[in-house]
C-alpha cells in the first residue's frame, strides 16, 4: 500500500487517518457522503487513532474534513487546503496520478486578457449590483463579440480567478473569444433571494444588463450567440432567466443545478415554456447531491426534443471542480473555428 501522508491510496480505495486518543467522536466529511455526519468512526487501537475509508480513483481529487467532539477542522496533518467560497476551506487529498487541468493553472507564456468591475443601476430592483466585464487579451472595441454571463461574479474572479481560467481556455483555442459579464448578487446572504424565482433580478439579467453592455461595448444581437451560466443556485437563475426571455439568451444552463426550490417548479416551467431552438449544457460531479435533479433535466429535455448536453464527471458541489470543468460548457457554446 502506498503512503501518501495523511492518507493511503490503494487501487481503488484511500485510507483518511486521525490520530488521537481514544475517546473522541469522530466523523469524517466530505462530498464522498454529503458533507453528512452520521457515522461515527470507531478508535482502532493498534494504529492509535481513527481510519476512514473510501472508494476513489487513482486520478481524484476529494475534498474533505473532520469532524472531531462537534468541532468541524482541516486535517491538521494535511497541508493542501482549497478555499471554497462560503462553502469554507477544506482539506484536499490528490490522488497518485491526479494532474491538474492546465485552465486552472497560472502560465506565463498566455497572454492575459481584463477584467473591470462596474456598478450598474437597476430600476426594476430599485439597487445596484455589482458586475464585473472581462475582454479577452486581443481584445478589438470594434469588433462585435460573443457573450458570457456568468452569476456569482465575485467568487468567479476571485476563486477560479476567472481571468486565468479564460485566458488559458482562448489562448490554447479550446473554445473562441467572447466578453464575460460577471454579476455578483445584492450580497451573499441575498444570493437566494436573487436567485430563487425572482422576476425582478431576471429582468436585470435579460434587459437592464444587456441595455447596459450595448452602451459600452459591442455585443452580438444574435441570442445564437448569446449564453447565460451559473453554479448550484446560479445555474436556476439562469435557466429561468433563458426560458422567460428566449429572444434575448439562445445558450444556457449551469453545473451542479439546483432545481428544487418550489418543489422543483422549473421542470413545470421547462416543459410550459419549451426553447426548442436553444442549447442547453448542463454539468455535474458523481460526488455532487445532485445528480438526480441534473438527470430528471435531461430526461425532461430529452422527452421536448430540445438540443442539449449533459456531462457528469469526477467532482462533487465545489468551486475546483466547476472551475475546472469550464472548457466543457465553453467548447459547446463558443467552439473555436479558425479565422
Amino acid at each position: 500500500m502506498k503512503t501518501l501522508e495523511p492518507y493511503k491510496f490503494n487501487i481503488d480505495t484511500v485510507e483518511y487517518f486521525y490520530p488521537a486518543e481514544k475517546g473522541k467522536i469522530v466523523y469524517w466529511v466530505g462530498d464522498f457522503n454529503d458533507w453528512q455526519a452520521v457515522d461515527q468512526i470507531p478508535y482502532d487501537k493498534k494504529r492509535k487513532g481513527y481510519i476512514f475509508k473510501m472508494p476513489a480513483y487513482s486520478h481524484g481529487i476529494y475534498f474533505y474534513k473532520w469532524v472531531v467532539d462537534g468541532e468541524w477542522i482541516l486535517d491538521p496533518n494535511n497541508k493542501e487546503s482549497y478555499q471554497n467560497g462560503a462553502f469554507g476551506t477544506n482539506s484536499v487529498a490528490k490522488m497518485p496520478d491526479f494532474i491538474e487541468n492546465f485552465e486552472v493553472q497560472k502560465l506565463e507564456n498566455v497572454a492575459k486578457g481584463k477584467i473591470e468591475k462596474f456598478t450598474v443601476q437597476s430600476k426594476r430592483l430599485k439597487d445596484e449590483r455589482e458586475v464585473f466585464v472581462y475582454t479577452p487579451a486581443s481584445y478589438d472595441p470594434d469588433k462585435v463579440y460573443p457573450l458570457l454571463v456568468l452569476q456569482d461574479g465575485r467568487e468567479c474572479v476571485e476563486l477560479f480567478p476567472a481571468d486565468q481560467v479564460l485566458d488559458n481556455l482562448i489562448h490554447y483555442k479550446v473554445c473562441s473569444e467572447f466578453i464575460c459579464v460577471l454579476v455578483s448578487p445584492k450580497s451573499s446572504a441575498a444570493r437566494e433571494d436573487d436567485y430563487t424565482f425572482n422576476d425582478k433580478f431576471e429582468h436585470f439579467l435579460a434587459i437592464e444588463l444587456i441595455t447596459w453592455l450595448n452602451g459600452k461595448y459591442k455585443i452580438s444581437p444574435n441570442r445564437n450567440q448569446r449564453a447565460i451560466f451559473g453554479y448550484s443556485l446560479g445555474s436556476l437563475v439562469s435557466v429561468r432567466t433563458a426560458i422567460h426571455y428566449p429572444r434575448v439568451y439562445g445558450m444556457f444552463g449551469g453545473e451542479s443545478s439546483a432545481f428544487w426550490p418550489n418543489d422543483g417548479q422549473i421542470y413545470k416551467e421547462m416543459r410550459e415554456q419549451a426553447p426548442f431552438d436553444s442549447k442547453i449544457y448542463l454539468g455535474v460531479g458523481f460526488f455532487d447531491g445532485g445528480e438526480k435533479l441534473t438527470a430528471l433535466m435531461g430526461d425532461f429535455l430529452q422527452d421536448l426534443g430540445i438540443c442539449h448536453q449533459i456531462r457528469y464527471s469526477l467532482g462533487g458541489h465545489e468551486w475546483y471542480y466547476w472551475k475546472s470543468h469550464c472548457r466543457y460548457s465553453l467548447q459547446y457554446f463558443f467552439p473555436y473555428r479558425p479565422s
